[in-house]
C-alpha cells in the first residue's frame, strides 16, 4: 500500500522521464495501448456494476417476499 501511494505521487515524474527515454512514436502507440486498456476495464466494471445490481433486485424481491 506503502509503495502504491509513493508511485502515485510520482506519478508525473514517472512520465516525464519515461518520455525523455522513449522515442516519440512509441509513446504515441503506448498512449493509445493505455487508452484501449482504460476503454475496456470501464467497459467491463460497467458489465459488473449492472449483473451486480440485478442480482441484488433479484435477491431483494425474492427474500422480501419469503420474509
Amino acid at each position: 500500500v506503502l509503495a502504491t501511494f509513493f508511485i502515485c505521487s510520482d506519478s508525473d515524474y514517472i512520465r516525464e522521464s519515461i518520455e525523455n527515454h522513449v522515442p516519440e512514436k512509441w509513446m504515441t502507440k503506448l498512449y493509445n495501448i493505455v487508452n484501449g486498456l482504460v476503454k475496456s476495464l470501464g467497459g467491463y466494471l460497467k458489465a459488473q456494476g449492472i449483473m451486480i445490481s440485478i442480482t441484488f433486485l433479484e435477491l431483494f424481491i425474492f427474500f422480501y417476499k419469503n420474509s
